[in-house]
């Protein structure tokens, strides 16, 4: 993370002794590499180090949303990129890489495979996505809640 990817408080010679520590933090997590399980870590410090600056400043946050939208889903499926498969002539498996690398599979099937119909699995697919990335995004949204405190 470069410092020109930090939007504010640039000045390391004004930042709160906090500021300093998160800061030095981050950069001790970064040296490490990009090992995936830092990306939490590294995602936390650099909120936390938001959330100093702009307690430092005086800056309230914003409040967080209140609910997911079905909007909110649907626009995050179509934004996906989509590999799909049929097994054995009677189900159909959607695999969706959501824009922030996450995937979210969803799948249709039949008993018979003379009445398999991909369109109609497809449809069946997507709602079976829709419904998991829901469940997903609710609980991202009140975890996000609980931490800055809004529950």
């Amino acid at each position: 993370m470069s410092e020109e990817s930090i939007p504010r408080r640039i000045d390391r010679a004004r930042w709160s002794p906090e500021e300093t520590a998160i800061d030095a933090a981050l950069q001790a997590v970064e040296e490490l590499g990009a090992d995936p399980r830092l990306t939490d870590a590294v995602t936390k410090l650099d909120e936390a180090r938001g959330h100093v600056a702009d307690f430092v400043d005086g800056v309230e946050p914003e409040p967080l949303p209140r609910k997911v939208t079905p909007e909110q889903i649907e626009l995050l499926l179509r934004q996906a990129t989509t590999e799909e498969h049929v097994f054995w002539g009677k189900e159909l498996v959607v695999s969706y890489r959501l824009p922030c690398g996450f995937t979210v599979t969803g799948r249709g099937a039949c008993v018979d495979p003379a009445n398999f119909d991909a369109a109609i699995g497809r449809k069946v697919a997507f709602d079976d996505a829709r419904d998991q990335l829901w469940q997903l995004e609710g609980y991202r949204l009140q975890n996000a809640l609980y931490a800055a405190g809004q529950l």
